[in-house]
């Protein structure tokens, strides 16, 4: 599993960079440039919950016997997880809440992708 982060981690880093210098050109454009932070902070956001996601899926390999419990909570400690961080981010500002859901979106759709590449690779 390291091996697979470490493969895909080298896939996505281009394309991360490329959509970070997009968004900061058009929020630069739009004299916004400080919600940038916003942005990485919904990358960041989308890398926890795909590192819970995995360690989840690691653990219940371990485990076989109470596999169908530890999913469940695993959903919902995952789902809770993402409520709160962007609730936080709707009490701030809905600039800042809609620059975070791109963020996340955009780090959770090229990790997949890079992982679906990565995986058809191998």
């Amino acid at each position: 599993m390291k091996d697979f982060f470490l493969r895909v981690k080298k896939s996505i880093t281009i394309p991360i960079i490329g959509a970070s210098a997009f968004f900061a050109v058009n929020l630069f454009a739009a004299g916004k440039l400080y919600l940038l932070g916003a942005v990485l902070l919904g990358y960041f956001t989308a890398a926890l919950f795909i590192f819970m996601q995995a360690s989840r899926i690691k653990m219940c390999e371990k485990s076989k016997n109470a596999v169908k419990l530890k999913t469940f909570w695993g959903v919902l400690l995952r789902l809770a997880f993402i409520f709160v961080a962007f609730a936080v981010a709707v009490k701030i500002s809905v600039e800042i809440f809609a620059l975070m859901i791109s963020g996340f979106l955009t780090f959770y759709v090229v990790f997949y992708v890079a992982a679906i590449f990565e995986n058809l690779r191998k």
